[in-house]
């Protein structure tokens, strides 16, 4: 709670830190209690991949629909038959400090969420350093308001927005002025109404620090691109109270994540708490930087309940398997 009362005291320390210092506080691999580093990321990637083919085989697919007009960033979308027509929306969008990782294991959720009546769509964006981190956020916003336009024309119930690590800052940074007026301007004057959430796991809400680490070679920001670009920033804050107000969030981060990831996760909950947002904050406990997410392809999870409950569906129908 202390680093907490003096945050902008406790980022000061960090950025000052050895650069070694500061590359272990935010390599969540080192973190996991389960398996080494390497082999954490090694597996986790399997997983989430093996659990996106699974998907695939199981459920109704629209795969690679372009968002933009420029650029590799694409959706994938996951229902079934039964899926009704104003079904919730849940989307994702994936981590690996915007270097690593793709669509092709984004849909390891779905199944469950699918069974239990929502329509999952994973996004996939270009990766640095091929394209710049102000890049990577545009073509995020572009994908959201793809599937916002898609929400509309299915009369969905909502759209809510989720992201693991890289992936929740990028959520969190996408829900600013630009993307309100967007929305507005490509589809209806309302249809930022239709988004009615965000679920981050294991989020980076302020990106100073890494601008000291190893990270930032391929990253390429400066200190103020990367408060610009810091979710946690005041202008990026006062946007998210003054456009997006109806917003509900869940924030949550496991028990094995970094320091600096609690702290981090912590401090964003607390900030969009005190601007009215309802916000929950969840610690999931036994699980890591990784794992946290891997185990939404499980009916019981307890973060597979959470969004089921976010999105207003009856979790027993996960328990049904779909042949």
């Amino acid at each position: 709670m202390q680093r907490l009362a003096d945050y902008e005291g406790h980022i000061s320390a960090v950025c000052r830190m050895p650069k070694e210092e500061l590359d272990l506080l935010y390599s969540p691999s080192a973190w996991s209690k389960r398996l080494p580093r390497d082999e954490v990321i090694r597996e986790h990637v399997r997983k989430m991949t093996e659990a996106t083919i699974n998907a695939k085989s199981k459920l109704l697919t629209t795969l690679g629909v372009k968002c933009g007009s420029s650029g590799n960033h694409r959706i994938d979308v996951y229902d079934c038959e039964s899926t009704p027509s104003d079904a919730p929306i849940f989307v994702y969008v994936h981590g690996g400090y915007w270097q690593d990782i793709s669509v092709d294991s984004s849909g390891f959720m779905a199944v469950p969420l699918v069974n239990a009546g929502a329509r999952v769509v994973a996004v996939e964006y270009d990766l640095a350093p091929k394209v710049s981190m102000q890049e990577i956020v545009v073509q995020v916003k572009e994908s959201i308001v793809a599937i916002v336009r898609m929400a509309v024309q299915t009369k969905s119930r909502g759209v809510y927005l989720s992201g693991h690590s890289a992936g929740a800052h990028l959520v969190a940074r996408a829900l600013d002025a630009d993307l309100r007026q967007n929305l507005s301007s490509a589809i209806s004057r309302d249809a930022a109404d239709v988004i009615k959430g965000a679920i981050l796991f294991s989020g980076i809400y302020d990106l100073r620090p890494l601008t000291f680490t190893s990270e930032n070679v391929a990253l390429r920001m400066t200190l103020s691109s990367a408060w610009n670009l810091s979710p946690t920033n005041q202008t990026n804050l006062e946007q998210l109270a003054a456009h997006w107000h109806h917003l509900r969030f869940v924030v949550a981060v496991a028990e094995h994540d970094s320091p600096e990831f609690r702290l981090q996760s912590e401090k964003y909950h607390q900030l969009i708490s005190g601007l009215g947002f309802t916000s929950k904050y969840v610690d999931c406990q036994v699980v890591d930087h990784f794992d946290i997410v891997e185990n939404l392809q499980e009916h019981e999870y307890s973060l597979t309940k959470e969004i089921l409950d976010a999105l207003g569906l009856n979790r027993n129908e996960t328990a049904k398997s779909l042949h």
